[in-house]
Parts: C-alpha cells; sequence; structure tokens
C-alpha cells in the first residue's frame, strides 16, 4: 500500500514541491490518489526513475479505487522513464556499476546526493515509515513530526535530484 509520494512540478509559473505522507494506520489510498492527482493535474509528462515500479503502484491505485481508475491510469500513461536515458547513453566510474538514483545522482548533478540527509537509504526509510504509522505513540509528538521531516526530505530528495538530473541531461 503507497504511504508516501513526493511530486516536483516545474512549469512556467516556478518550481513547486507537492510532499505527501499518510498519517496513521488506517488506509491512505483514497487520500494519497487524490493528493497526487491534484499534484499531476495539467502535467502532459511526468518523469519517473525506474517507472515500472510507479506506474504498478498506480495500476494497484486503480484497481483499489475504481471511482478513480480512469483518472488514475490516464496519469500513468503519461509517465515516462529517465532511467533508460541514463543506463543506455551515460557512464560515469562513480556509478560504481550501480545505475540506482542513489548512484547516478551525485555523479552527474554537482552537489546533489544523499549524504547531507540524516535519513539517506531506503531501508532506513521503510523501518522509520512503519515505526511512524504504527507505533507513532512511542515517539511522542516530537519524535513524530521528526520522523516527518526526514522522511519527507529523503523522499523529496529523489524527486528534486529527478528534477536536476533531468535538467543535466537536456
Amino acid at each position: 500500500v503507497p504511504v508516501q509520494f513526493s511530486v516536483y512540478t516545474v512549469d512556467e509559473n516556478g518550481e513547486r514541491e507537492h510532499p505527501w505522507l499518510a498519517e496513521g494506520a488506517l488506509d491512505p489510498r483514497p487520500a494519497l490518489a487524490d493528493a497526487l492527482l491534484t499534484a499531476c493535474a495539467g502535467a502532459q509528462t511526468v518523469l519517473a526513475y525506474q517507472a515500472e515500479f510507479e506506474k504498478s503502484r498506480i495500476k494497484e491505485l486503480a484497481a483499489a479505487l475504481p471511482d478513480r481508475a480512469a483518472a488514475l491510469l490516464d496519469l500513468e500513461s503519461r509517465i515516462a522513464d529517465v532511467l533508460p536515458v541514463v543506463r543506455d547513453f551515460t557512464y560515469h566510474p562513480a556509478y560504481g556499476g550501480s545505475f540506482s538514483l542513489k548512484k547516478v545522482l551525485p555523479a552527474l548533478v554537482d552537489g546533489l546526493g544523499y549524504d547531507d540527509l540524516e535519513l539517506a537509504d531506503g531501508a532506513s526509510a521503510a523501518t522509520l515509515l512503519e515505526k511512524l504509522l504504527f507505533d507513532s505513540a512511542s515517539l511522542g509528538a516530537e519524535g513524530v513530526a521528526h520522523a516527518r521531516s526526514v522522511l519527507t526530505k529523503y523522499c523529496g530528495r529523489d524527486t528534486y535530484g529527478l528534477v536536476r538530473l533531468h535538467a543535466r541531461l537536456w
């Protein structure tokens, strides 16, 4: 079940980030779908890295939310993947044999990696996310606010990084 996303829009009005993170253990899919559709409204193309993952989640949302299925599938059809461009037309020794965004981004976009983040890897993010959603009482109010902040920054780095990577490739 998807519980978080970050959309970064770039248009004639500038750049804006649209982060979303579920609260609590209730089913977040209806609220997530609505927020995602709102964040992507008007976009002709939605870029993703390893887009098949994103597309699969959106198809699962469409199956679970029939009243939003048409809009979700329309969104899914507009997703374009940056990974094949990177994999087929670039290479840098700093990739270390990997085409993950965590390796590609700092190699191709100066000063933009993950080392400056408090939370910098997917496994740690998943662990913190689970605690936030299912055991937030153990974190306390300050801990919940902190967890939400670091998770949003981590997710947002991928999104903002993809915007900068796209600009670099262009």
